[in-house]
């Protein structure tokens, strides 16, 4: 399916279904942590896997359209939050995938071009997008990177996929 979405830093489609198709059988789970534009959700139902994902900031302007439009009879788990507390949620070693890409494409903050439908909540204290250029960033995404890897199955694979927002 042809995805137009508002979301800045979506994952490359091309990339999430090669992870899946290499990567997991039918009936897995697949994790994105960040799952904003609802690439990595849409693809794992294409491909019959089940999705558990959380997003922050475009939950219910990006995420659920997107999942409700694409898959209205599908059942899924997406929580809306910050990924550190929500994947408290998700039980230890049961995915066979997680889609660790950061939240924003190298070379971008809240200052250049990215532009959320609701302000109030993209300006959110402790926000990743406004922490890019600092450290508490970097050690936010290691926590949920951390949290993330737990829940993988044995065996199981973590990918980054980078994301390029001039393309």
């Amino acid at each position: 399916p042809k995805m137009n979405s508002k979301h800045i830093a979506k994952t490359p489609l091309h990339a999430i279904r090669w992870a899946i198709q290499k990567y997991t059988n039918e009936g897995d789970t697949i994790l994105d942590p960040f799952a904003g534009s609802g690439t990595t959700a849409v693809e794992a139902f294409v491909q019959d896997r089940q999705f558990v994902g959380v997003e922050y900031e475009f939950f219910d302007e990006v995420l659920v359209p997107t999942v409700e439009h694409f898959l209205p009879d599908a059942d899924y788990s997406i929580f809306d939050g910050d990924a550190e507390e929500q994947l408290k949620k998700v039980d230890d070693e049961s995915c066979a995938l997680v889609n660790f890409s950061n939240p924003y494409p190298d070379g971008g903050d809240h200052s250049v071009g990215i532009k959320a439908s609701n302000p109030q909540r993209y300006n959110k204290e402790g926000n990743s997008g406004l922490m890019k250029s600092n450290q508490a960033y970097w050690d936010k995404m290691k926590a949920i990177q951390d949290i993330s890897c737990q829940k993988l199955k044995i065996g199981g694979h973590a990918i980054f996929v980078i994301k390029d927002m001039m393309k």
